[in-house]
């Protein structure tokens, strides 16, 4: 059996319907199609289809349970490449690029002209290099199924993307342990420094993990 271009959307929609990702949906898009070949030519699409669906995945409960486990896969796959980069930045030649960054900021947040306006805007800036990555991998990765899909990756780099947000926040509800108060703490040239460097280092993990992605699509053909 050969499904017509009027039977392919209808298990484009079918499967859009049922399934939360594009990796997945593609999957099993692929899957479903090559094994229809098998099927009679003279028999029902959506019965052929259906009995596929029910025999090799256990129904639609069982394709979402598949999804889950592959997005519980996708993440720490990516969570292992965040924590190897890590490591590897700690290596030579990265870590001498790491030191010699650090220095540089501790001799910016150390100028008469450095203020706070200075260091939001800095913050800001490296902060946008993530956002502009996502938006690129997102009008890379194009539309599927005529809309757009999640990707099972976007979780994690939901996640990932909050760290320094997470620690500048907790910092400052620590800062009574500090004998301080927020606007004092993100005043200090140490503080500035510490963060500046989080978020440039973090930028650059960001980058070195979701670099592959940028170069991935999941347009159905």
């Amino acid at each position: 059996m050969v499904a017509s271009q009027q039977e392919k959307q209808e298990l484009e929609k079918y499967l859009r319907k049922n399934l939360k990702y594009r990796e997945t949906c593609a999957e099993f898009y692929d899957h479903i199609l090559a094994a229809l070949e098998a099927k009679p030519a003279d028999g029902s699409f959506a019965d052929a289809a259906r009995q596929i669906i029910n025999d090799d995945f256990g129904g639609i409960a069982g394709m979402r349970l598949i999804e889950a486990k592959y997005q519980q896969a996708s993440f720490k796959e990516l969570r292992d490449k965040y924590l190897q980069a890590i490591l590897d930045c700690l290596k030579f030649p990265a870590v001498a690029v790491l030191l010699m960054y650090s220095i540089v900021v501790y001799y910016l947040v150390q100028q008469p002209w450095y203020s706070l306006v200075v260091f939001l805007g800095l913050m800001v800036a490296m902060r946008m290099i993530p956002g502009i990555l996502k938006f690129a991998r997102y009008v890379r990765s194009g539309y599927v199924f005529a809309d757009s899909k999640r990707s099972a990756r976007d979780i994690f780099y939901r996640w990932v993307d909050y760290i320094p947000g997470i620690v500048f926040v907790a910092v400052l509800c620590l800062t009574d342990a500090f004998n301080s108060t927020p606007l004092l703490i993100v005043k200090k040239p140490v503080f500035n420094m510490f963060f500046l460097i989080l978020c440039g280092w973090h930028t650059v993990l960001f980058y070195k993990v979701y670099r592959k992605d940028l170069k991935t699509s999941f347009k159905i053909n």
